[in-house]
């Protein structure tokens, strides 16, 4: 084969950057571990009706992606309001989301308002005279919000998708999903004002008509059409380096036990760093390959229930906050009016979070089902409990782990991955972030400029500090 730009991972990032490269005359091999693209973000089909893996809208943020967004989904697309509708279950109340301690006070057990706010006050009064460390999540929640209203809108939920201790989470974690309000933003909401909002990035979703990964399906045509090749259900098991540069790549497929090589000019890896550094020959030093095989990842395991009703609710979204569930998310594909669910069905999709060492993992599908039926019928939102046909999708990798020091580490692993000079990591899993569709896709897009206009990872370096930031700085 012709040397040509390997990219490892056909998720939105490499995806971006196959499209890039193409567009610009350049040949790609696209190299994925499964055996369809758009990684976390795709489409599938399940008894005629198309589904995607939970409802991943793509944020109207900047012009040059939204222009390839509506290019990919062929202008066959839905808008979806800045703030999609959802609301939060917590103890037997639904309340809007994101959370106002307006209506929370209204709503919630008179006793634990009082404490809830008497919590709240003093943590914010005891900030103006003691310094206290601000050293993990729960540390930098408590601190802002007190014990009560931190458990409420943050801590019981974040355990639950993260699978520790909140204490055992990174601080900056918390600087990046939790709003920092003040005691006046409080008090004036309490009052019926507007009281404090969370900046918006965005104007609006898009989503296509034909689901997420209508976008991901048209790049992977244009590979095809352009004389590149795409590499399904293989994996990047060798690379080698010269010279401080990756020069050849050994792939094996999964089903049919053949390897290849392919000799590249450059990478582009969106993997996650902890399979990434291990396949290097020769191997990095031993410090190198501990401090990735230390990243941890949250596996996501979905049950779809479809119910022989119109519509459960008009929400997109409900978070489930009580321990009590042992799932953490609903959404009803249908609300958000792509025409893709029957009229007279609805499809809602079930999210339980895990670690493939867990018993949710290798629960049989049948019991997860049953869970998912007990945990729907304690929110009260069908009339009877469904007994209709049921699919169930298991996802590895699905949230980054940000555990105490991660950066440091990160940052160990990141100084060697960038001495090689012609490989770009890019993407939620290879800069290990927990970011959106749009920021990878972005990703994918400027790496692969700095790419075409130069002969090493030198200036995609500097420019995705930017993301990694919003990581190792708490920056929104």
């Amino acid at each position: 084969m012709d040397k040509k730009t390997v990219i490892i991972g056909a998720g939105p990032a490499g995806l971006a950057a196959a499209w890039n490269l193409i567009k610009s005359g350049r040949k790609v091999a696209v190299v994925d571990i499964s055996d369809a693209c758009g990684g976390l973000s795709r489409t599938f089909e399940w008894n005629g009706l198309k589904l995607d893996y939970g409802p991943h809208s793509f944020h109207v943020k900047e012009e040059r992606l939204t222009a390839l967004f509506k290019e990919l989904c062929y202008n066959d697309y839905v808008e979806v309001p800045s703030v999609i509708v959802a609301q939060l279950f917590v103890m037997g109340k639904f309340l809007s989301y994101p959370l106002k301690l307006r209506e929370a006070v209204l709503k919630l057990n008179p006793l634990f308002v009082a404490k809830m706010l008497s919590d709240y006050f003093y943590a914010n009064a005891k900030r103006l005279f003691v310094q206290e460390k601000e050293d993990s999540f729960e540390a930098w929640g408590k601190k802002r919000f007190g014990r009560c209203l931190y458990d409420l809108a943050f801590g019981t939920y974040s355990q639950k998708v993260w699978g520790i201790s909140t204490a055992k989470l990174s601080h900056k974690l918390a600087q990046q999903k939790l709003p920092d309000i003040n005691i006046i933003d409080i008090l004036i909401e309490m009052l019926g004002g507007k009281g404090a909002r969370q900046k918006q990035f965005y104007s609006a979703y898009l989503y296509p008509r034909n689901g997420i990964g209508q976008i991901f399906d048209t790049v992977a045509q244009k590979i095809s059409d352009s004389g590149s090749l795409l590499f399904r259900n293989c994996e990047a098991v060798k690379i080698e380096i010269n010279n401080a540069r990756a020069c050849r790549v050994t792939i094996k497929n999964h089903k049919t036990k053949e390897l290849a090589t392919i000799d590249c000019d450059s990478i582009v890896s969106s993997i996650p760093v902890n399979d990434l550094v291990p396949a290097f020959s020769p191997l990095p030093a031993q410090q190198i390959i501990m401090a990735s095989g230390s990243f941890k990842y949250r596996s996501l395991i979905l049950v779809y229930l479809l119910l022989e009703t119109p519509q459960m609710t008009d929400k997109l979204m409900y978070y489930l906050i009580d321990k009590k569930f042992k799932f953490h998310r609903i959404s009803e594909l249908k609300n958000l009016k792509t025409g893709l669910i029957p009229d007279d069905k609805t499809v809602v999709c079930m999210e339980i979070c895990c670690n493939e060492a867990d018993e949710a993992w290798s629960m049989p599908d049948d019991s997860l089902y049953k869970l998912a039926v007990d945990d729907l019928m304690s929110l009260g939102l069908v009339g009877k409990r469904p007994s209709g046909a049921y699919h169930v999708k298991r996802l590895k990798n699905a949230y980054p782990v940000f555990d105490l020091n991660y950066d440091h580490r990160l940052s160990e692993v990141f100084s060697f991955l960038h001495s090689i000079n012609n490989l770009y990591l890019i993407g939620r899993q290879g800069l290990f972030l927990n970011n959106d569709i749009h920021d990878s896709m972005e990703m994918g897009l400027l790496a692969t400029d700095c790419l075409l206009k130069e002969n090493s990872n030198k200036s995609w370096n500097k420019i995705n500090d930017k993301f990694l930031n919003a990581g190792f700085q708490g920056k929104k």
